[in-house]
């Protein structure tokens, strides 16, 4: 008995080592950190300005059609708000000073851990400023690694000096991905990707 316990203690030691040691490592090569940049994304950022998308949330199996709205109130200030195709308000969230408060929510989605989850894939999604720590260059496009929501954020920017690739990453994977397809400041259609949790976001630009 005490040789089993003995053997699992030191096979537990020896993969909490083996992680401990273990962490994400950025796909390109270091050009400069330290940086003192601020990034900014178009995509949400025109104060006054109404953004509207038509789309789809995926989650644990099950689909929810919508009108993805959000407008930027003032330079702190942002309103999401997800209405059903017939206007009905789903859920309505302010995001001001990087705290998320919800307006409203549907009595099916108000549970403890969905809101939590929402209110930080929602706040992530339309964040605009970036602080860059570091420049990574990989295949033409450079890579910003900054913070939010207290995790490492990459932003991927291509040969055109568009930010296409928003991943959010802990220690050892990408937990969120999102995609802006787009050929101005205002997105065309967004991919939104937890790899979390079974939940997934595609939306579309209403015409």
């Amino acid at each position: 008995m005490f040789q089993l316990t003995r053997a699992y203690l030191v096979i537990s030691l020896s993969l909490l080592s083996l992680f401990a040691c273990k962490s994400y490592q950025i796909d390109g090569e270091l050009v400069s950190k330290d940086v003192e940049k601020t990034l900014v994304l178009p995509y949400f950022n025109e104060t006054g300005f109404e953004y509207l998308y038509s789309g789809k949330i995926e989650a644990y199996g099950n689909s929810l059609n919508g009108i993805l709205v959000v407008k930027k109130i003032s330079e702190t200030q942002k309103r999401v708000a997800l209405l059903s195709d017939f206007g009905n308000t789903l859920m309505d969230f302010k995001i001001e000073n990087g705290e998320v408060e919800v307006n409203y929510i549907l009595e099916d989605l108000n549970k403890k851990i969905i809101v939590k989850k929402l209110k930080k894939y929602f706040e992530l999604l339309v964040n605009s400023e970036y602080q860059v720590e570091a420049i990574y260059k990989k295949e033409g496009e450079n890579i910003y690694t900054s913070k939010f929501q207290s995790k490492r954020v990459k932003l991927h920017e291509n040969s055109s000096g568009t930010i296409q690739q928003v991943k959010q990453v802990s220690r050892l994977k990408e937990k969120v991905e999102i995609e802006y397809f787009s050929t101005s400041d205002i997105a065309d259609s967004i991919h939104f990707k937890s790899n979390e949790i079974p939940f997934e976001m595609k939306y579309y630009l209403r015409e």
